[in-house]
C-alpha cells in the first residue's frame, strides 16, 4: 500500500486471496499501461476495475482465477460471467451491486469469501455446482429475493451468517432437487 516505486509485481497462481488496498498507490495499479479494458490483472488475478470501463453485462477475462476484495463493490453491473477457471472470490468482491439478478457459480469456484455477494438486493438465483468447498460469513447476506438454494455436498464450511437476512426459506443440501 502507497508504494509508489512498486511498478512490477509478480505473484503465483497459488494465491488464495488478496485483500483490499493491497496494491492502492503502487506505480502498478497506477500506470495505465497495466489496465485493459477496465481490468487490472497480475498474471490471472484480477485485482482492480474501473467503474466507468466495465460493462452492465460485466464479462471476466477467461484466465481470471481470482477476483480480489472490493473489484466491484457497488458496480452498477446487472449481469456477471464467471469463467470456468475462477476457484477464488474474495471477501467483498460483488458487494451491493444490486443490479445482478443470477448467480452461476462455476464449478471450478472453491470459496466464495466474506460477503462476496451481501448487499445485492436484487440477486434471485444463485447456481452452486460440485466443487465449491467454502461458503464464508454473509457471502450471500441481505439478498430479500433470494428464497431457494441447493448446496452441492462437497461443500464442507458453511458459516452460520452464510445467508443471513435473506429471503431464503428452501435449502436443499447435496445431491439434487427431486431426490430431497
Amino acid at each position: 500500500w502507497d508504494c509508489t516505486a512498486l511498478t512490477d509485481i509478480s505473484v503465483t497462481d497459488s494465491v488464495e486471496c488478496i485483500h483490499k488496498y493491497a496494491f492502492s498507490g503502487t506505480g502498478y495499479l497506477n500506470d495505465k499501461a497495466n489496465w485493459d479494458n477496465g481490468f487490472l490483472y497480475l498474471g490471472t488475478l484480477l485485482i482492480g476495475a474501473d467503474k466507468d470501463k466495465i460493462a452492465a453485462d460485466c464479462r471476466l477475462y477467461s484466465k481470471t482465477t481470482l477476483v480480489a476484495a472490493e473489484v466491484f463493490k457497488g458496480f452498477k453491473i446487472t449481469s456477471v460471467y464467471l469463467p470456468d477457471n475462477l476457484k477464488y472470490i474474495n471477501e467483498y468482491a460483488f458487494y451491493n451491486c444490486d443490479g445482478i439478478t443470477d448467480v452461476d457459480v462455476p464449478a471450478s469456484v472453491i470459496v466464495i469469501g466474506t460477503e462476496a455477494f451481501s448487499g445485492c438486493g436484487n440477486l434471485e438465483e444463485i447456481t452452486f455446482n460440485e466443487g465449491l468447498v467454502e461458503i464464508h460469513a454473509k457471502s450471500f447476506a441481505y439478498l430479500p429475493k433470494l428464497t431457494g438454494i441447493q448446496i452441492p455436498g462437497t461443500v464442507d464450511f458453511i458459516d452460520q451468517t452464510a445467508f443471513y437476512s435473506s429471503g431464503v426459506t428452501d435449502i436443499c443440501y447435496g445431491n439434487s432437487k427431486a431426490e430431497w
